[in-house]
């Protein structure tokens, strides 16, 4: 179990599917809940107003997906900052 998991620009180069495949398994990874704490998955990531692929091996997600990607694999998000 991982008390931490840090993921920098690594989504933008997975489709959608392979987003909610990686993040079911850094969830099951992660360290369960256990007096108030809980392990946490820190994410970097490019973001855009409008969702786009910039050429076939990269896409930029809006917040808006990402949070829904996130919802979908049942993780909370407890601080973003663009």
């Amino acid at each position: 179990m991982y008390d931490c998991i840090w993921v920098g620009w690594v989504l933008m180069y997975i489709r959608d599917q392979d987003v909610l495949d990686f993040l079911a398994r850094a969830r099951l990874a992660l360290a369960p809940q256990n007096a108030g704490r809980s392990g946490l998955l820190f994410l970097k990531e490019n973001v855009g107003d409008y969702e786009r692929v910039g050429n076939e091996f990269a896409i930029t997600r809006t917040t808006e997906r990402l949070m829904e990607l996130f919802a979908i694999s049942d993780l909370e998000v407890v601080f973003y900052r663009l």
